[in-house]
């Protein structure tokens, strides 16, 4: 029933907490950064997000509604989030340097980091075949969805690279569909588009 929205710049930021059913702004939640990545792990419950030009993911606690600590990842450009909650990971998307990096969300201890796809836009967790997809190309002539296989809660295997289209990044997976949605923008020679894929075994 609610809604998060994130706001501010590199030195302040928060969540607005809107309530959809009355379209009411109740509160903001002060952090560090603007929120960019904003993940919801709704049996804790806890709202993982990026934050703009810092090192370091956010962490806020739900029922407090406040920022009650930070991760540090070591580089400034986290740009979009995953979770997988039934082995406590979560998956931050990097854009420069590009990696995935692996957290485990008891404590926050970084356990895996992996290549990352160029240009970064959304990152996606699929329970049903335990992989993670990372699907980037904005500002590059050629985009890609990298596919990467968790073999356990710490291991995990880039086993894909698959090209999309130019400066296309944005992305939804929908577990119910088995599908990856790819938005591919306009350009001088293909108009905008939706790429569709589906997973295989």
């Amino acid at each position: 029933k609610y809604l998060y929205v994130g706001f501010g710049d590199a030195k302040s930021g928060g969540l607005a907490v809107i309530d959809t059913r009355g379209n009411k702004h109740i509160t903001d939640i002060k952090t560090d950064a603007r929120p960019g990545g904003i993940k919801i792990e709704k049996s804790r419950p806890q709202i993982y997000v990026t934050l703009s030009g810092a090192t370091k993911l956010g962490v806020i606690d739900l029922k407090k509604r406040e920022q009650v600590t930070v991760w540090p990842t070591g580089v400034q450009a986290n740009v979009a989030l995953a979770l997988d909650v039934s082995h406590h990971r979560l998956f931050d998307g990097v854009r420069d340097p590009a990696k995935l990096i692996v957290l485990e969300t008891e404590s926050g201890k970084q356990v895996s980091q992996v290549e990352g796809v160029s240009g970064i836009d959304d990152l996606w967790y699929d329970a049903s075949h335990k992989r993670v997809y990372a699907s980037g190309g904005r500002g590059f002539e050629v985009g890609f969805v990298y596919v990467y296989q968790q073999r356990d809660a710490d291991h995990y295997e880039l086993i894909g690279k698959v090209a999309t289209a130019p400066g296309a990044g944005t992305s939804f997976w929908s577990p119910e569909l088995n599908r990856l949605y790819v938005a591919a923008p306009s350009t001088d020679k293909e108009e905008a588009a939706i790429l569709v894929f589906e997973p295989q075994p």
